[in-house]
């Protein structure tokens, strides 16, 4: 993998990149998108979140490769779930099997899957959370 950027943090800024170009998603989270690593204090809803996750090495032979599973999060606070799920429904068809769409300088994502899904009620009571995981397989440029 690269030495200047790891293959997990290039894979978060390109994801990233193409969900802010979406018209649909800044439709339903803000133009530009609400899409962050930290929440700020008081954070207008929907928006997503990016960077949890986990890597694990998957070198072969000479083949330096890792599989990267990152989670974006949906976070809504409308009346029903439909809001958050039309806005998983999105990021799922935006990057699934979408790696063609991504861009990369470093590494090479050889591929990109929507891996599941979760809906979940957060423990505040009146926030909805989905979380949206794929996996990437990821080699140098």
């Amino acid at each position: 993998m690269s030495e200047t950027q790891g293959a997990d943090w290039e894979l978060q800024v390109a994801i990233v990149a193409r969900l802010a170009s979406l018209d649909e998603l800044a439709s339903l989270v803000g133009d530009p998108p609400r899409i962050y690593q930290r929440v700020p204090p008081q954070p207008l809803f929907p928006y997503l979140t990016i960077g949890d996750g986990h890597v694990a090495d998957s070198s072969v032979q000479d083949l330096a490769a890792e599989d990267v599973w990152p989670d974006i999060h949906v976070w809504s606070r409308a009346q029903s779930r439909s809001e958050g799920k039309r806005i998983a429904a999105i990021v799922k068809a935006a990057l699934h099997e979408r790696q063609d769409l991504l861009a990369l300088a470093e590494n090479r994502c050889v591929y990109l899957r929507h891996q599941a899904t979760r809906q979940l009620d957060d423990p505040d009571g009146t926030t909805w959370h989905s979380v949206v995981t794929f996996k990437a397989g990821m080699v140098p440029a």
